[in-house]
């Protein structure tokens, strides 16, 4: 959750047509460090879809679905 998927490495070409809008932790805090968030919804929305993008790619009983399904439900 850290860096963003890299399709490529992890051979999963579909990645990027299932997921339009790729976020990562790492992505969240350079933008949180960098200013970029204007007010904390923005900040929050961006933690939020990089657990959707995780649920949406993975099918349940996935370890990185659920995984990202635990880490939803304490955020």
């Amino acid at each position: 959750f850290n860096v963003p998927v890299d399709p490529v490495a992890l051979n999963i070409p579909t990645y990027l047509d299932v997921i339009k809008n790729p976020m990562d932790l790492g992505t969240v805090l350079s933008k949180l460090e960098n200013g970029f968030y204007e007010r904390k919804e923005q900040w929050v929305a961006d933690v939020k879809l990089v657990w959707e993008n995780a649920m949406v790619f993975n099918p349940p009983g996935n370890d990185v679905h659920e995984c990202a399904r635990h880490m939803a439900s304490y955020f």
